[in-house]
């Protein structure tokens, strides 16, 4: 006869046991701190706490069923209508919190956008993506909080006010859309008020080459501009993307469920909670006791962050970057946009903007231990130490040194905002946020003073 009982003792047994060894298995400190993620308790990423969580409260049910006075089918059914009714609770609260939130977002011709004729309020906090070891110098960061303001037009696009017809499409992902700074502040804006050039903001945070062109090809012949400015991001527009388009007619309700409000809050939870910002935590892990990176003029210090990939995807040979999916995938649309605005008779003008570490690694390379900064990046050693040593500024311009020679080869003008925003960084100015990658309020005015001068001298 089977031992009911003396099965349950051992299975809740080996869940403990089980849930110890997942607990006792070292962490990976370095990893989570690469990612800009939270160390919780000092044991645990937030997928590790998860799941010792679950186990423990299977090892309990366990427990309970084996030893409890009541009968083992009793207790099992009581447990079973329990947990279950748990789960439905919490799916329904989920469902609810989710469509209870104002979508800011719709699905139209296949891309999702901004609703129209909008104006929305927020405040954007310059914080890790994850208290941990990134925030140890969080009281730092010049822009803890930001109010600010958000307009769309009656195509969800970002521009205040609509004109009657356009000089310009400005075309790119985030750093063209800019929702971290209110609508004044968006370099667009500015480019505008010092050109008197009607500009028309045809962008939208987490586009790419691909949508650029669709974009394009869908609203040229409407504004019928006289140039288009493609905003080409380095961070991550050099990587290939899926081309499959959203459905049209998908519903907010699809968007609002995309993202769950209770794992949000657990996260948040968690993270506010239970993450450590030890100093000695940290430096026991060299390849991240530099950051957050300093970068000093006079009597200023300004403090930056950023991810493994941030700078990892920056660090290839030219031939290799040449070979690469994600700059094939970019000089494919580019292409793609230069012979749509040909047709259209439209002047393609290409800009890059480089991301934060390109800035601000070579202002203080001279003082960096260049061991930590190399075990930092790189998991799988395809470039040597004493390569990547001596050529690491070669490596962290191989995007833009790429990019220029593809718009010189094709006649397309290009715009050069590397040089400019690290004389400015290297003078003091606090360009890019301390943790978010994005341009500060001060920053995109001056990528704006770059763009109007170079737009002055072409006129």
């Amino acid at each position: 006869m089977i031992d009911c009982k003396k099965i349950g003792r051992n299975l809740a047994f080996v869940l403990y046991l089980v849930c110890l060894i997942y607990i006792a298995i070292p962490v990976d400190v370095v990893s989570l701190a690469q990612k800009g993620r939270p160390l919780l308790l000092g044991f645990f990423s937030f997928e590790r706490l998860g799941v010792c969580i679950f186990l423990l409260v299977l090892a309990m049910v366990y427990t309970y069923v084996v030893f409890g006075k009541q009968p083992a089918g009793k207790k099992l059914l009581q447990v079973t209508v329990g947990v279950s009714s748990l789960l439905v609770s919490l799916f329904f609260l989920h469902v609810f919190l989710a469509l209870s939130k104002k979508p800011h977002y719709i699905i139209d011709d296949g891309f999702v956008r901004h609703l129209p004729n909008k104006k929305f309020y927020d405040r954007f906090i310059d914080v890790p993506d994850a208290k941990g070891i990134f925030s140890l110098k969080y009281a730092q960061t010049e822009y803890h909080s930001i109010s600010v303001s958000f307009t769309t037009d009656q195509y969800g696009f970002r521009n205040i006010q609509e004109q009657s017809s356009y000089d310009m499409i400005a075309v790119g992902d985030s750093f063209t859309e800019n929702a971290y700074v209110s609508d004044k502040e968006v370099w667009t804006h500015v480019l505008q008020e010092k050109t008197h050039l009607r500009i028309f903001n045809m962008s939208r945070g987490g586009a790419h080459p691909a949508n650029y062109y669709y974009m394009a090809k869908k609203y040229i012949p409407i504004i019928r501009p006289k140039y288009l400015l493609c905003t080409i991001f380095e961070g991550n527009d050099f990587r290939k993307r899926s081309l499959r388009r959203k459905k049209k007619g998908s519903s907010t309700f699809t968007l609002s469920l995309k993202k769950s409000p209770l794992k949000s809050f657990a996260k948040e939870m968690a993270t506010h909670y239970l993450a450590i910002t030890d100093e000695n935590l940290k430096n026991q892990y060299p390849s991240i006791s530099w950051l957050p990176l300093e970068v000093s003029y006079q009597q200023k210090k300004h403090y930056y962050c950023f991810r493994k990939k941030d700078i990892s995807r920056l660090c290839l040979k030219k031939a290799d970057f040449a070979q690469s999916p994600g700059w094939l995938f970019v000089h494919q649309y580019l292409q793609k946009l230069h012979a749509l605005c040909k047709e259209h008779h439209v002047e393609l003008i290409v800009m890059l903007a480089p991301s934060k570490p390109r800035i601000v690694v070579p202002l203080v390379i001279k003082s960096m231990n260049m061991e930590n900064l190399y075990n930092f990046i790189f998991d799988e050693k395809d470039i040597s130490f004493s390569y990547f040593k001596e050529h690491l500024l070669e490596l962290l311009n191989t995007p833009e040194n790429q990019l220029r020679a593809f718009c010189e080869k094709s006649s397309i003008p290009f715009i050069n905002l590397s040089k400019e925003l690290q004389r400015e960084t290297a003078r003091g100015k606090k360009l890019y946020f301390t943790y978010d990658t994005h341009w500060t309020p001060e920053g995109n005015r001056v990528v704006a003073g770059i763009v109007a001068q170079y737009m002055q001298e072409k006129d």
